[in-house]
């Protein structure tokens, strides 16, 4: 995910994650929303980044991760100092 944006990252994973009936439309939404909560809307058109590329911050990069979780829908989520 390291060239991907957020945005992206977070369209691929709803592809790969989200339950099978979803619709193209609602994945999309879903991307937006998380999106949208998360914060991350000035940064959504960023490139992730590796060690050698600057990217977003390591505090949008943990929100990343908990917006990827949250495309699951799983029942429940743990999350330590989700900043």
């Amino acid at each position: 995910p390291s060239v991907l944006t957020i945005r992206q990252t977070l369209t691929y994973t709803a592809e790969l994650r989200s339950p099978r009936e979803w619709s193209a439309s609602r994945r999309k939404k879903r991307v937006e929303v998380i999106i949208e909560q998360l914060g991350l809307a000035e940064k959504a058109d960023n490139v992730v980044g590796t060690p050698l590329k600057i990217g977003i911050s390591g505090g949008q990069k943990k929100r990343l991760s908990i917006g990827m979780d949250l495309l699951a829908e799983l029942p429940v989520m743990l999350v330590d100092e989700p900043t």
